[in-house]
């Protein structure tokens, strides 16, 4: 009889079974790739539309308190609806500072364009300067006069992209942010 010895290697069920377990872990492990991926977009999201409202309050907050400084006879802003236009005197007579949201149409062209997760383009103009984008993924801005030297503001930012995961406003996240603002030239 001839009898094999030293029968060395891996048999077909064995390799099936190695393929199988194999293919279970890299499975799991692109789940869960995939899933800290998406959360960390997310978090990105999140971290960006929080910046900006930060950032466009922190600008807006620092103007407005210039508001009629060195001022004789004039109005210190005005506020019409989502504009707000703050009057000071620092490098002309009448200097003058507006912030106002226009639409994102991506031709130059800045009017508002309403429809469903609409955003706009928070614009800051200067009588020194020219009128540029401050910042963009701006819902809304607020202006609103609570005393005659005390000013809110609010700004709601909306993320770039939805979230599938999210199921209020059509997956995309929102952030507002508000400050009272004392007018200290009034």
């Amino acid at each position: 009889m001839n009898t094999i010895k030293n029968n060395s290697g891996f048999t077909l069920i064995e390799v099936l079974i190695a393929i199988l377990i194999s293919g279970i872990l890299i499975s799991g492990a692109f789940g869960f790739y995939s899933t800290m991926q998406s959360q960390t977009t997310i978090q990105m999201e999140m971290s960006n539309i929080q910046n900006i409202t930060r950032a466009s309050l922190d600008d807006i907050s620092s103007t407005l308190r210039q508001a009629g400084y060195k001022l004789n006879g004039h109005d210190p802003y005005l506020i019409n609806g989502d504009t707000l236009m703050v009057f000071f005197n620092i490098y002309n007579s009448v200097d003058t500072v507006t912030y106002f949201i226009a639409g994102q149409s991506g031709t130059g062209d800045y009017e508002p364009q309403e429809s469903e997760n609409t955003t706009y383009y928070l614009m800051k103009g200067c009588s020194y300067g020219t009128t540029s984008i401050y910042s963009d993924n701006i819902v809304s801005v607020n202006f609103v006069n609570i005393e005659d030297n005390i000013i809110r503001i609010s700004i709601t930012a909306q993320t770039e992209y939805p979230d599938d995961t999210y199921n209020y406003n059509n997956g995309y996240r929102t952030w507002t942010l508000s400050e009272d603002v004392c007018l200290r030239n009034i």
